[in-house]
């Protein structure tokens, strides 16, 4: 896994490969619509940790790096598969931002005693301490949260589109970024999701219940659906439905942080049914290539090509 210093310096010398921007973005993901301010004293101090870490080019802009070290404060250090940055902000309140790379999960106990299950290229952000009247965190990714129950604290997740409020309760958000459809699926309790935009828009579920927000008009619909498919990779487990094979190559690929390609386009639509267990890549794709019409060819370090022809209408 690379290390913070390093994508910090080949960010502002311009190298950073995308994987290495995208790292950094979950740093300074929960900065997005806030400006932040430290104590005037605590600023030269980050400059000077990041100025003997980092040695950037004059070309980079030493005035962008001072910002970044300001508002940001980086955290230079990285461990348990789970890289963390301690932001402030203008009350004073410290918050903890914790990401997971692909091809890794991570188990967090939040300060109130709830569980989070973040799972790949995810990121959790999250106060050191709640304060009295909520529990309010953010997400990008996907996590599974058990929460302990406090009705004087409602527990708020805001997810991109979403904002979901509990008391005490188990359920899972899937809100990725590149996907144009946010989830929220109910395995117990009570759990309200709504637009913050759209208030009547607001639904609530019970378990078996998911909510489904839509990027593309702003809509948010609850159906019933198979809990226990949408929670299965808390179990180890792909649970497929009808799931296009363009979504499970996306999956797939977070999951293992390989790069899984189709051999042409029309494949992605073809729907794949059945639980296949997450363990070794190689033998998930031999499951799938006995199960399903596809074959698969290896072309390098974590370089897959899916091959087969077009699904049947």
């Amino acid at each position: 896994m690379s290390d913070l210093k390093v994508i910090v310096k080949r960010i502002f010398n311009r190298i950073a490969t995308e994987k290495e921007k995208r790292q950094f973005d979950g740093f300074i993901h929960a900065l997005q619509g806030k400006e932040r301010e430290v104590d005037p004293e605590l600023g030269p101090q980050i400059w000077r940790r990041i100025e003997r870490e980092v040695s950037v080019t004059k070309s980079s802009g030493r005035r962008l790096l001072w910002r970044v070290a300001v508002s940001v404060a980086v955290v230079l250090s990285l461990g348990y598969g789970v890289y963390q940055l301690n932001l402030s902000d203008d009350a004073g309140i410290e918050y903890i931002s914790r990401s997971t790379e692909k091809g890794q999960r991570a188990t967090l106990k939040l300060p109130d005693g709830s569980v989070v299950r973040l799972n790949a290229a995810s990121t959790l952000t999250f106060p050191e301490n709640f304060g009295e009247d909520n529990r309010k965190l953010s997400l990008t990714g996907e996590a599974y949260f058990e929460v302990e129950r406090d009705t004087l604290r409602p527990f708020i997740i805001e997810s991109g589109l979403i904002q979901t409020t509990v008391l005490g309760t188990s359920f899972n958000v899937k809100a990725r970024g590149q996907s144009l459809q946010y989830e929220v699926s109910v395995t117990s309790g009570r759990v309200r999701v709504e637009i913050p935009d759209k208030p009547l828009s607001a639904v609530v579920l019970t378990p078996g219940e998911q909510a489904i927000a839509s990027l593309n008009d702003s809509s948010l619909v609850g159906l019933r659906v198979n809990i226990d498919r949408f929670t299965a990779w808390t179990r180890n487990t792909l649970d497929l439905e009808d799931t296009p094979l363009s979504e499970v190559v996306s999956m797939l690929n977070d999951w293992y942080d390989v790069t899984i390609s189709l051999q042409n386009e029309a494949m992605g639509q073809c729907k794949l049914s059945g639980k296949y267990k997450l363990d070794v890549l190689e033998n998930l794709l031999d499951a799938l290539e006995f199960a399903q019409e596809i074959t698969y060819e290896k072309q390098g370090r974590g370089q897959y090509i899916l091959k087969g022809g077009p699904c049947e209408p």
